[in-house]
């Protein structure tokens, strides 16, 4: 039986029945727009801030933006991943390459690009 851990967000965790499972992979889903991603970056901060270590798939953005949106919520981004307690895995980044190398000597149109990538 796993353990729960506060996510350090009070609502979420009377929802969840006192917090998330550890250790354990979770999915954050939901309409576009719902505030998926702005929860998901809260909670990143959070269970980081609880020495927690963190695994973030980005699939909307590049690893590269959200370490920026990160930073800009107070994170030491760079600590936590020398620390191995943060690390990315950019899918978003390399759907974008996929894409591109499909186009055959063409230039894609960036909202062409970005359309086909939003979840």
């Amino acid at each position: 039986m796993h353990s729960l851990n506060s996510t350090g967000i009070a609502a979420l965790d009377e929802i969840l029945g006192g917090g998330l499972p550890r250790p354990s992979a979770n999915i954050l889903a939901g309409p576009k727009g719902s505030g998926k991603t702005v929860l998901l970056k809260e909670l990143v901060v959070s269970m980081l801030q609880q020495g927690h270590a963190v695994s973030y798939y980005s699939i909307n953005d590049s690893a590269d933006q959200v370490r920026a949106d990160l930073e800009h919520m107070g994170l030491n981004v760079e600590e936590y991943e020398s620390a191995s307690l943060l690390f990315f895995v950019d899918i978003f980044s390399k759907a974008v390459i996929k894409v591109q190398d499909s186009w055959q000597n063409e230039e894609p149109v960036d909202s062409v690009l970005m359309s086909g990538l939003q979840f």
